[in-house]
């Protein structure tokens, strides 16, 4: 949720005054045959996976660009729905 996303920040901005490294870890478990997998499925998915991602650095990129410094560190795993036999 990209507003709760901005209201952490806002809190640590506020509490630190200013950060110098964000991590987006980011992790959702979809292992499952692909062909039965739906398209809903796969949506939850990459939200968390990307959109999650993308909400938390868009939301601290503001404040270090300001600064003039620092660091974005994105972690995930990785699992592609596979056909079981």
């Amino acid at each position: 949720d990209p507003a709760q996303i901005e209201a952490a920040v806002a809190v640590a901005d506020a509490r630190l005054g200013g950060l110098d490294i964000a991590v987006a870890n980011a992790g959702y478990e979809l292992v499952r045959d692909a062909l039965e997998l739906t398209y809903e499925e796969w949506d939850a998915h990459q939200a968390v996976m990307l959109r999650g991602v993308y909400a938390t650095f868009r939301s601290v990129l503001p404040g270090m660009v300001a600064q003039g410094s620092g660091s974005l560190i994105a972690i995930a795993s990785s699992a592609w729905p596979t056909r079981r036999g």
